[in-house]
């Protein structure tokens, strides 16, 4: 029989009507016709599951059991045709000890003890006053027992504990059939990083392999998924991200393929353009488990051409006149080009480098920031300190010409201990308005606020470069 609640407003008349109480109808993980993920560097996924539920005409509340403990419940998306969302609800109070404990306050439950002559278990009835922080407090017909030393049985669930995290939907639907259903919904816990590892094999090549790292922190278990990982700067406010415009982009197709926790696969993932991001569909099914981190290889390229610096930034100023021993910064300086084997969407990472020793093992050489790179960006990858490659450097000389106007000149003594010559790149930080008076090598200006000389240093030898400049402070 339906209830029917008549509202009265000013100038307007409402009728709802509504059963008394409507239907659960539970959905689980085994329900699911498809499992897609968008993942985020940013500690974010969009999670979007595919059902197809039986729905009577009329109100029913339907709960999605199993979505993620960290999801976002105010950005959550259900969808269907012939269906509209009345209500929304993320109950998160699971069954536990401590929680059964406390539903059950102010109610009968059997209490358990053992006769110690027969080994048999002794029932009674008792209502529990307290959990009292684990310490349940019963009451018998006898009396209350503070402390019982036996087991507590409780007859059911309570309605108000679940077995997992539910998301539980009041919707009002037309037709009594099966409809087609998407949940989709933001949630934290989820990202993925870049590495790379590569291998020198001469001065000026080397074999590059880009890894992905996904990390799933939730407790949820994301099994048979479709995953694409998003790299770019996503800005999301959790109290009103609304996941529809990323949630277009997560509707596609895969095949299914096996794929463990670290397993390279036969071809390149592209990366695909994702309006002012990019995109890297992993190929097949994955299984992603709670508390779990898996590499999946994206490429693989060998013969990727670099170029070796030895770099130093200049320690000298107005105040800082003179120095000894500055070990040159070890840089492996790349071009993301086609020229170089490369020219691709490349995310940010942790690059590794190793290199072959005479006797055929690797040395593990340092590892290095890769940046984000576009197509035609470059990256100095800062890999550490040069043992052989050195500098020492002072301020000559120093005029003040005028009030805000400055004459400075430069020796820079750069040494090579090393049994190869060495190319040597040397840099200063200028005002902005600063005038190359003279100079042993041509330099090249950099920014508005930096000038560089490359030199070339023989093995086992040294180079001098000086130069003088006008500074003018505003």
């Amino acid at each position: 029989m339906n209830r029917y609640i008549v509202a009265t407003l000013p100038g307007l008349l409402s009728v709802f009507v509504a059963p008394l109480q409507a239907e659960e109808i539970k959905v689980s993980f085994d329900d699911r016709a498809g499992l897609f993920l968008n993942v985020y560097q940013q500690n974010m996924a969009l999670v979007q599951s595919q059902y197809k539920i039986k729905l009577p005409d009329g109100i029913s509340s339907v709960a999605f059991e199993g979505v993620s403990d960290k999801i976002q419940p105010q950005t959550t998306l259900i969808d269907g045709k012939n269906v509209t969302v009345l209500e929304k609800n993320y109950v998160y109070n699971l069954l536990n000890r401590e929680n059964l404990l406390d539903a059950y306050v102010g109610k009968e439950v059997k209490a358990v003890t053992i006769d110690h002559e027969t080994s048999k278990n002794l029932f009674d009835k008792a209502v529990l006053l307290n959990n009292d922080f684990g310490y349940p407090m019963l009451q018998f017909d006898y009396g209350i027992d503070p402390h019982f030393p036996g087991r507590i049985v409780f007859p059911d669930v309570p309605k108000n504990l679940r077995l997992q995290p539910t998301l539980i939907a009041k919707m009002a639907s037309k037709g009594n059939d099966s409809k087609d259903i998407s949940l989709s919904y933001l949630s934290g816990g989820l990202s993925w990083t870049g590495n790379y590892v590569a291998e020198i094999t001469d001065k000026n090549k080397m074999n590059l392999q880009s890894w992905v790292e996904i990390d799933n922190k939730s407790a949820t278990d994301f099994t048979m998924a479709n995953i694409s990982l998003v790299s770019g700067d996503i800005n999301n406010i959790s109290s009103d991200a609304s996941p529809r415009p990323l949630m277009m982009a997560a509707l596609r197709q895969a095949d299914t393929v096996n794929m463990t926790e670290t397993e390279a696969v036969s071809e390149e993932i592209a990366a695909q353009s994702m309006g002012d991001y990019y995109s890297y569909e992993i190929p097949g099914k994955v299984d992603l488990l709670a508390k779990q981190s898996k590499q999946i290889s994206l490429w693989y390229e060998q013969g990727v051409g670099y170029e070796k610096q030895y770099k130093f930034l200049s320690p000298l100023n107005n105040y800082s006149k003179i120095f000894e021993r500055l070990h040159a910064n070890v840089i492996y300086r790349i071009v993301n080009n086609t020229k170089q084997k490369l020219g691709r969407p490349m995310p940010e990472g942790i690059v590794r480098f190793y290199e072959k020793e005479k006797n055929g093992t690797l040395s593990f050489m340092g590892a290095a920031q890769m940046p984000r790179l576009a197509v035609d960006e470059s990256a100095d990858l800062i890999i550490g300190k040069s043992y052989d490659v050195y500098a020492d450097g002072k301020i000559i000389n120093l005029n003040q010409i005028a009030e805000n106007v400055t004459e400075v000149e430069y020796e820079i003594q750069l040494y090579n201990a090393g049994k190869s010559d060495v190319y040597v790149v040397w840099e200063q930080k200028i005002p902005n308005d600063t005038t190359v008076l003279k100079e042993s090598l041509d330099s090249e200006s950099v920014s508005a606020g930096k000038l560089r000389w490359k030199i070339n240093v023989a093995a086992g030898g040294k180079n001098t470069l000086t130069y003088k400049l006008r500074q003018t402070r505003n």
